[in-house]
């Protein structure tokens, strides 16, 4: 405890966190903190590394310390149960309605009464007669009933008073100054400083036994004057009861306000017109308070747009887009923008999980999911410095990928490595890709920030999308920079063009607007569709 004031006073940190975002909180979270270890000291366990190891063990089971209320500590008024300020602490602090009776009747009434000590009680039946009778054993449970409730209200009474650092008012009803002091003045029964027990049980409310243990205290004979102003017929003496007194370092006062004048005072305030009581207290006219409230039901956010665009999208999701059918509009994108609108439930998500190898082991049929990606990583590691790779290369190659684990056998055996091999022997692309593999880029991850205005049609405002994606590759010809994309999607040469420039447009524009980002010129754009074996241009 007193190491954590230490390094707060020592390096300022209360006050640095003071200046930051939501600095009132921040402040607010160390206390707490400080006032858990003074908590945790007075336990049984004591010492830094114990406190070091509760704290760890809150972590490893994914529960923490709470967040403090921050209101606590500015300048505010906190409503809150007498259990719920348990461990809390303000400067000033009123305990309301503190005549209220402490223990409810429900504790004394029903067919049987139960207590964990006493037993079982209940009233005799007498079924000749029709007559119910107390009993002994009904009797004795319902004291201890009592006396247990009694015990838990002197401890919620407890807490109450103890919650005040600097000032605590009491605040209460009787129905009259004689009802006050008929309980009051039990504080000259007994000859012990202690209240005997059977005088404590009088005391029905937290007002009736805070009132009989200050009338012990020194000061407590300078209140006749204010008790008998209200009561003159009554005759209060504290002779018996000084002597009782214990000296106890603190002072108290006694405000009474009688009935008749706070209703006056009630009545006056309720008869005061509306628009002036409101403007008392408020400022307002009760046509400003409607104005308020209407602003508010009818409050129209400045920036929906931004509340139905993501922060953060990869480039997979703005592909399955171009995918779904019911999605058109969004292929808009080949322009630049997506009709936000209809793109609402877009969102980032990962791309295709891994399944779980019991799964994998369990499937007997392969994915072209999976077929995808093992061509892909071949195309990926496949080594063009010696000139266009021959079969047994990528036989080799894949075999490789094989022992790493990176693809699986059964999969290895359906990648078309024909397919492979005549794309980079036959097809201008491949051709140039092994011409230029000086300058071959391969699986070229990019963060693009872009302006949200740019990626949805009709946004408005300043706000910014972060996408994420990986460029299959690119390579320098000349003064040009050609994009290419791989796709295994089964199509046919006939359908090929226009069936993947409508999936896919969109994601190789994404492509081409990040190298121009890293400062690349505008690149061509190609789609080569190992299916139907076929470069699809997209300039």
């Amino acid at each position: 405890m007193d190491l954590l004031w230490q390094i707060y006073n020592t390096t300022g940190w209360l006050d640095y966190v003071g200046g930051l975002p939501s600095g009132p909180q921040r402040q607010a979270n160390l206390h707490a903190l400080y006032e858990r270890a003074a908590a945790y000291q007075k336990s049984s366990f004591v010492g830094l590394y114990q406190f070091i190891n509760y704290v760890t063990q809150l972590q490893s089971q994914d529960k923490d310390l709470g967040e403090a209320d921050a209101n606590v500590a500015s300048d505010s008024v906190s409503l809150m149960t007498i259990h719920h300020s348990k461990g809390l602490e303000f400067p000033i602090v009123f305990v309301l309605n503190s005549t209220r009776r402490m223990i409810s009747q429900r504790e004394t009434m029903g067919d049987i009464l139960l207590d964990a000590e006493a037993g079982a009680g209940m009233d005799y039946i007498d079924l000749d007669h029709h007559l119910k009778l107390p009993t002994p054993q009904r009797e004795f449970v319902k004291q201890a009933r009592v006396r247990g409730a009694f015990a838990e209200q002197l401890r919620v009474l407890y807490v109450a008073l103890t919650r005040a650092e600097q000032h605590l008012f009491m605040v209460g009803a009787y129905d009259s100054v004689k009802a006050l002091w008929d309980k009051w003045s039990l504080a000259e029964a007994g000859t012990e400083w202690m209240l005997p027990e059977w005088a404590r049980l009088e005391g029905k409310s937290f007002m009736d036994l805070m009132g009989m243990a200050l009338m012990r205290h020194p000061k407590a004979p300078e209140l006749a004057s204010v008790l008998t102003a209200y009561d003159d017929k009554d005759v209060i003496d504290f002779g018996e009861i000084r002597t009782k007194a214990p000296k106890q370092p603190f002072n108290f006062g006694l405000e009474i306000v009688n009935g008749a004048d706070l209703r006056a005072l009630v009545d006056a305030y309720q008869a005061m017109p509306l628009s002036e009581a409101t403007s008392e207290k408020t400022g307002a006219t009760p046509d400003g308070i409607v104005n308020d409230w209407r602003s508010v039901l009818q409050f129209d956010y400045q920036f929906d747009e931004a509340t139905r665009a993501t922060a953060y999208q990869s480039v997979s999701e703005i592909k399955r887009l171009f995918e779904d059918p019911d999605l058109a509009a969004g292929r808009g994108l080949v322009d630049g923008r997506i009709q936000a609108d209809e793109f609402a439930g877009l969102r980032f998500t990962d791309e295709t999980l891994p399944e779980p190898t019991f799964m994998q082991e369990a499937e007997t049929r392969i994915s072209s999911a999976a077929i995808g990606t093992a061509t892909h990583l071949v195309m990926q590691r496949v080594d063009l410095s010696a000139g266009a790779p021959s079969q047994a290369d990528l036989r080799a190659l894949v075999a490789d990928l094989v022992d790493q684990e990176l693809i699986e056998d059964k999969v290895a055996h359906l990648i078309s490595l024909s397919k492979i091999e005549r794309f980079f022997t036959n097809s201008p692309l491949g051709k140039q890709m092994v011409a230029h593999a000086d300058s071959l880029q391969r699986e070229v991850q990019f963060s693009l920030l872009l302006d949200a205005d740019r990626l949805y049609k009709d946004f408005q405002g300043s706000e910014k999308v972060l996408i994420h994606g990986i460029i299959d590759g690119y390579f320098q010809v000349d003064d040009e920079v050609w994009l290419f994309d791989y796709k295994t999607d089964r199509v046919t040469p006939e359908t090929a063009a226009e069936t993947l420039t409508q999936r896919y447009s969109g994601q190789l524009n994404v492509y081409a607007q990040a190298l121009v980002a890293m400062g690349k010129p505008m690149p061509r754009r190609f789609i080569y569709a190992f299916s139907a074996e076929k470069i699809i241009a997209l300039d």
